[in-house]
């Protein structure tokens, strides 16, 4: 039976090479927060292990965010530095790859004005609007993943104490992750494949629309093109 830190291990294996994708002399980009810092590192062993050149750490403090929006000045909140947009537009040119860690802290903004937040929020978006650009149309190799938090799970199990929940939600992930498969690339691979071949037959058979029926569904999803079901 695997143990929590095999699976951990095998994790971080999997956001490389399945989920990135990371390529020969690639520089791969993470943006995490700091409680996920020793899973992290793991990730980097695992990047330069497979062939990233450089890896650049963006970290995340959320007590240190609470801070700024309790504190700081609207203007400083709208303030974005030329100098960081220009270097991740530079980066994602030159064939980056970006990891996105997520780490929910369900409560961590609780008594913020909401109001200096979305301003915070529509100032950074316009101010990286080229470079989340090319995520959307797919111009570079990214993804996002998620490293659970005792918050997290305390919020999806609250009958539980909390190291226990966080050891359950853990759990879900490594089934919904296959890892408690004998070897989780290889699942992994087979289930890519498959997902390509649907892919490739829903294409070839041009469908209209795809309409799911049951007692509790209606559901009618239209082809807007030939390789796109919305």
């Amino acid at each position: 039976m695997k143990t929590f830190e095999t699976k951990l291990e095998q994790y971080a294996e999997l956001v490389i090479k399945v989920g990135i994708n990371i390529q020969q002399g690639q520089t791969l980009v993470i943006s995490a927060s700091m409680a996920a810092a020793d899973f992290v590192r793991r990730v980097c062993r695992h990047a330069y292990l497979n062939g990233a050149h450089y890896v650049y750490i963006k970290w995340i403090d959320e007590e240190l965010a609470r801070i700024e929006y309790e504190y700081m000045t609207e203007q400083g909140l709208a303030y974005t530095p030329d100098w960081l947009v220009k270097g991740y537009e530079e980066m994602a040119s030159s064939g980056a790859a970006f990891l996105y860690i997520i780490s929910p802290h369900l409560q961590n903004m609780e008594g913020i004005d909401l109001v200096k937040v979305e301003k915070a929020e529509y100032a950074s978006a316009l101010a990286f609007r080229s470079f989340t650009e090319k995520l959307i149309k797919m111009q570079v190799s990214w993804t996002v993943i998620v490293y659970p938090t005792e918050q997290w799970a305390a919020s999806i199990f609250p009958d539980l104490e909390p190291k226990n929940a966080l050891e359950e939600l853990w759990e879900k992930f490594f089934e919904i992750l296959k890892l408690r498969e004998e070897s989780p690339l290889q699942a992994w691979e087979e289930h890519v494949d498959t997902l390509n071949k649907r892919a490739t037959l829903l294409n070839e058979k041009y469908f209209r629309y795809l309409h799911f029926i049951s007692e509790e569904t209606n559901l009618k999803n239209r082809a807007t093109t030939k390789s796109s079901l919305g």
